[in-house]
């Protein structure tokens, strides 16, 4: 069994979340993220604005349920602006004259299937500069968002009180917080210590087997590789791709889902991937990635890379790029040495 260190699971989340905001969060009005809005001018991937009020407010394209936000701001002292996530949860942006971080990890609000509330919207963590705050509990929108009524999921928002306001670096990703236990009261304790990251850990089994030597996992890589490039390939909604089977090479189309992956893991050499770009296009992979065993990568372990390689997607169709679980007692064996 692997050993996995939990302090390498820590840095790999954090790395992982970094290597997000510094790739993709450059112009977030070309990516997609940020809706146009004309009350904010951009200017070298910075967002500005003095207009004031929810009407005037940056907003995001995607609606999210869980996610996970960064950005970083600039405002003088005493101007300030509200991030609004899914246009009703607040939370302040004080202005201190210098760029600031903001980050935050955040639950969306649960129901049931007749839409009646079951738990409140979660602020698990958000930091401000040095400023933290774990665990508020949203029992309704805050006063003046978006929104007044509550629902699954919706855009952010940064709506500025006083200005002038700068923005920078936006970033919202998906996230599944769904194992997680909200606390009692705000700033009571979660279950979240025993809990951990299954995105980290399916980075850290893929590279740790050696997976890395062999796949790309940049978009439109033309560097040469002897297995396939998985970025784009693992999507919420499963996308087909050709493989050839058996000796006399029959082609067939298959979904790219969990069972694709185990089998792909367990049993490489069943299934060759077809070449989907390039010069070999059209040419299944050589047969040279080695069968993975149970006792070599467990079945956690596979699912956790899927979850890993989920994020490997442009924002439309990434997973969430962080998943907390209770894993099984092998895996909290292994990640506990």
């Amino acid at each position: 069994m692997l050993k996995i260190r939990r302090h390498t699971l820590a840095l790999l989340t954090v790395a992982a979340l970094a290597s997000f905001v510094t790739a993709q969060a450059q112009n977030a009005a070309a990516s997609g993220l940020i809706r146009e809005n004309k009350a904010w001018t951009q200017t070298g991937g910075v967002f500005s604005t003095t207009a004031t009020g929810i009407d005037n407010a940056l907003a995001t394209r995607a609606a999210y349920a869980d996610s996970v936000t960064t950005l970083e701001y600039r405002a003088p002292k005493g101007a300030r602006a509200t991030l609004y996530v899914q246009g009703r949860y607040g939370f302040e942006l004080p202005g201190t004259g210098d760029w600031q971080t903001f980050s935050l990890r955040f639950r969306a609000p649960r129901f049931d299937e007749g839409f009646n509330k079951q738990q409140s919207a979660l602020g698990i963590e958000a930091r401000t500069g040095s400023s933290v705050q774990r665990n508020m509990i949203f029992e309704k929108p805050t006063p003046g968002a978006r929104w007044e009524n509550e629902d699954f999921r919706g855009p952010a928002f940064v709506a500025v009180a006083q200005g002038p306001f700068e923005v920078r670096n936006f970033k919202q990703d998906p996230a599944d917080f769904s194992q997680l236990t909200p606390p009692k009261a705000s700033g009571g304790d979660t279950n979240e210590k025993d809990l951990r990251d299954l995105v980290a850990l399916g980075k850290d089994t893929f590279d740790s087997v050696g997976c890395s030597a062999c796949h790309l996992v940049e978009p439109s890589s033309t560097a040469v590789s002897s297995g396939p490039n998985l970025y784009g390939l693992f999507r919420s909604d499963p996308r087909t791709r050709e493989v050839v089977e058996g000796g006399e090479g029959h082609r067939f189309q298959v979904k790219v889902n969990r069972e694709y992956l185990h089998h792909s893991v367990r049993a490489p050499a069943d299934q060759l991937a077809v070449a989907e770009s390039g010069a070999t296009r059209g040419t299944a992979y050589p047969a040279v990635m080695p069968p993975f065993a149970k006792e070599v990568i467990s079945d956690e372990q596979i699912d956790a890379i899927g979850a890993y390689l989920a994020t490997l997607n442009d924002p439309g169709d990434r997973g969430p790029v962080t998943t907390i679980n209770a894993f099984a007692p092998c895996c909290r064996a292994a990640m506990a040495l």
